[in-house]
């Protein structure tokens, strides 16, 4: 697949604004390879109509679940790990398993939240991976700059929340920073969090307690 997104972030501000968000230039990146254009009766087909055609054969069909759920790709991956160096390669991984598993999603019109909880286990893996390597001491933790994700109009007090939450971020096991994360960045519901995370409700209930208890920890020692 092509390359070539440009990427911005900016914040996203409520009473306590606490996440950021992916908006982005023109250049979605195409799939390999030449793709025949739909029929004219299918120029705005939905997803369900798509993921049919895609199993049935149809490479335009591919193409246009791509372009139509690549912003949303991308933007997931970005706010779960901003700035890193692997989110092109997280929504490349993420597509090529969802289009090679089509067969198994039941409802093709959820295409783009089964998309979604596949960009979540690709984080999750990365993140886990790194662990393992940072403590037998392969691998020095990640240090990015939340600068460079913080919108230019953000105010000094919302930068340095912004700081704060991400600082603690780092320290958290994935589970629950993962948890934190899609339920304050993403706005996902607690039920949305444990479907994307593969949970029950109580278990996610209880990571995203223990991630609010150690933001507030990492507020109060600060």
């Amino acid at each position: 697949m092509a390359h070539g997104v440009v990427t911005r972030l900016r914040l996203i501000s409520n009473a306590v604004p606490s996440a950021v968000d992916a908006d982005y230039a023109e250049g979605v990146p195409s799939l390999e390879g030449e793709s025949a254009d739909p029929p004219k009766s299918q120029r705005e087909p939905t997803d369900a109509l798509l993921v049919e055609q895609a199993l049935e054969g149809a490479q335009w069909a591919e193409e246009a679940l791509y372009r139509r759920h690549y912003r949303f790709a991308f933007g997931r991956a970005a706010r779960l790990l901003p700035a890193d160096p692997e989110l092109e390669d997280i929504v490349q991984d993420a597509f090529f398993e969802a289009l090679s598993k089509l067969p198994s999603l039941d409802n093709g019109q959820a295409f783009q939240a089964w998309l979604g909880k596949i960009i979540v286990f690709q984080v999750s893996r990365r993140l886990r991976r790194r662990r393992l390597l940072v403590r037998l001491g392969l691998r020095s933790r990640q240090v990015w700059d939340p600068d460079t994700v913080i919108s230019r109009q953000a105010s000094p007090e919302t930068r340095a929340e912004i700081h704060q939450m991400y600082a603690v971020l780092e320290r958290l096991p994935p589970e629950m920073r993962l948890a934190l994360l899609l339920h304050r960045a993403e706005g996902l519901t607690l039920p949305e969090v444990a479907s994307q995370l593969g949970l029950s409700l109580a278990t996610t209930k209880r990571r995203l307690q223990a991630a609010e208890r150690a933001v507030a920890e990492g507020k109060a020692a600060r």
